[in-house]
């Protein structure tokens, strides 16, 4: 997300309309390009920490 910002101020700097989606756009064509879907999921999931075991939020 940082890095997203970054790009967005830099367009800003020069008076330019948002850029994040676009820029998201962008990033999504060159992981296209690069990797397959599989490829992506395994990626994803390589960098995910460890789980607690517990999911969601709690109940009231």
């Amino acid at each position: 997300m940082d890095w997203l910002w970054q790009v967005e101020a830099a367009a800003v700097a020069r008076r330019e309309r948002s850029v994040a989606s676009p820029a998201i756009r962008l990033a999504l064509r060159e992981l296209k390009a690069r990797m397959s879907p599989e490829q992506v999921v395994e990626a994803l999931l390589s960098r995910q920490p460890d789980r607690t075991g517990r999911k969601g939020r709690p109940q009231r």
